[in-house]
Order: structure tokens, then C-alpha cells, then sequence
């Protein structure tokens, strides 16, 4: 059996194949061990199927390591990229924080020019009096 596992940051495909290893596959199911040269023969026969799992076992080691790393990358990736999303929105909150000041001092510095702009009449009519 084969599976095939599609990776999003490289858009890798990294490919398991997985081994069966019943019996009848490792070649040990109709072993004798009745007659001595049927003994060798079912003793080398087994010494194949350990070897044969053996091989098998390293390599799923190997698919494990792999899968960790990829795992680890990803997980690092997505911190990293939640970090730069929430050091964007920051910035763009203390932009338009600053924004809002500046808009409102204009507006204060506006309401006051108005304010001093409607003194100066009555200012000269008081000097008329």
C-alpha cells in the first residue's frame, strides 16, 4: 500500500509505501523444520524475513524523522507568520492612532480659530463704544 502526502509549504509530495509483512509476504509460512537440511533452509529463510523487517523498520525511522521535520517547519511557519500579522495590525493601529491626533488637534485648532475670529468684532465694536 502507497500513500502519498501532499506538503502545502513547498508543495512537495513525499511518498510512503507501506509494508506487509504477514507471513505469507516475509516468505516464512511453509517453512519445515522436520529434516536437518529442511532446518538450514527455514533458518535462512527467517534470517531473510528478520532482515527483510528489519529493513522495513529503518525506513518507516525514516518516514518518521521526515514527517516530524516537515511538522516542525510548519508549526515554526505559522508562528512566525501569526507574529507578522499581529506586528502589521499593531503598526497599522498606532498609524491610525496617529491619524486620529492629528485630525482631532486640527479640529481643536480650527474650533479655536473660529472662536478667536468671532471675538474680533466684538473686540472692535467695544472700541467704537
Amino acid at each position: 500500500m502507497t500513500v502519498h502526502l501532499k506538503i502545502k509549504i513547498d508543495h512537495d509530495t513525499r511518498t510512503i509505501e507501506f509494508f506487509d509483512a504477514r507471513i505469507k509476504n516475509v516468505e516464512i509460512e511453509d517453512l519445515s523444520v522436520i529434516e536437518a537440511e529442511d532446518r538450514n533452509t527455514a533458518l535462512a529463510a527467517i534470517d531473510k524475513a528478520i532482515e527483510r523487517v528489519s529493513s522495513e523498520r529503518a525506513k518507516f525511522g525514516a518516514y518518521q524523522n521526515a514527517l516530524e521535520h516537515i511538522h516542525n517547519n510548519l508549526t515554526n511557519t505559522r508562528m512566525n507568520v501569526t507574529a507578522s500579522e499581529s506586528q502589521i495590525r499593531d503598526a497599522d493601529m498606532a498609524q491610525m492612532m496617529t491619524e486620529f491626533t492629528k485630525q482631532n488637534i486640527l479640529n481643536q485648532s480650527g474650533t479655536a480659530m473660529l472662536a478667536q475670529a468671532n471675538q474680533l468684532p466684538q473686540g472692535i465694536l467695544q472700541l467704537l463704544e
